[in-house]
């Protein structure tokens, strides 16, 4: 008699914890649910923004990219050409011969001149500006 009862509480435990661990995997399927709903949404709004596209943007792109055309590539350039006097003062990366790798190695030097100076980095400035310019249409 006390063994059957041993028996039946022992099961009815055994159903009780059942019954919890499957009400917290249910729960847990609701969640991951919402979660993956929620994960929808905000990828179909961050495509929604991806695509919007004002038309002041192209001219807002195309401002920013002639502002800074003018400010650091034609001011400078043209400065010397209407106040010859001003010097102009640019930077010049040498590298320095080594033997075997000891010594050497990379200087800063810098070059000032009277007049009008075009150097590499103007070229690559006025190419990536263009870039910049061109490749938002």
């Amino acid at each position: 008699m006390i063994g059957s009862m041993i028996a039946g509480g022992g099961a009815a435990v055994l159903g009780i914890a059942a019954k919890v661990i499957g009400l917290q995997m249910a729960a847990r399927h609701e969640r991951d649910l919402a979660l993956i709903g929620a994960r929808d949404d905000k990828f179909k709004q961050i495509d929604k923004a991806r695509q919007y596209n004002p038309p002041i943007a192209a001219a807002i792109r195309a401002t920013i990219a002639l502002v800074a055309l003018m400010a650091v590539i034609v001011w400078p350039l043209v400065v010397p050409v209407f106040w010859p006097a001003t010097p102009v003062t640019f930077s010049w990366v040498t590298v320095h011969a080594s033997w075997f790798g000891f010594g050497g190695g990379k200087g800063l030097t810098w070059h000032t001149v009277h007049g009008l100076a075009i150097t590499p980095v103007h070229t690559q400035l006025v190419a990536a500006v263009t870039g910049f310019y061109l490749g938002s249409r």
